[in-house]
């Protein structure tokens, strides 16, 4: 890299799937680790509200969203679910929990006489 290059990376949005099945996710289930309150390794740590804490995120249909409830990660709990739709079908706020960028390219172009060149 040098001076007055530029950098050109490009990401897709991606739709989070569930663990369990890879259908779209309408779930996405957060756990504590277990004694969050009073273990200072979780973020819920010395909080009132824990509600909206969340030391591990989970997706899930709406299928297997009680066995992904019911079976947490090793050393966690259950914390809260959020539901991607309202009963009236439209998304929830909390609708941007399911997607996801992921990187699909970079690249590096330099300025060489005003014009650019790929390296």
């Amino acid at each position: 890299m040098k001076k007055d290059d530029i950098k050109i990376v490009e990401y897709v949005c991606k739709e989070r799937e569930c663990e369990e099945c890879g259908r779209p996710a309408t779930h996405c289930l957060t756990f504590l680790y277990e004694n969050a309150r009073s273990n200072p390794a979780s973020s819920g740590y010395g909080g009132d509200d824990i509600s909206w804490a969340s030391d591990e995120e989970k997706f899930a249909c709406d299928e297997h969203v009680e066995s992904m409830r019911r079976n947490p990660p090793r050393g966690m709990m259950w914390c809260s679910d959020f539901y991607r739709y309202k009963d009236d079908g439209t998304e929830t706020p909390h609708r941007h929990r399911y997607f996801y960028w992921e990187k699909v390219k970079e690249e590096i172009v330099s300025r060489q006489g005003g014009r650019d060149v790929k390296n």
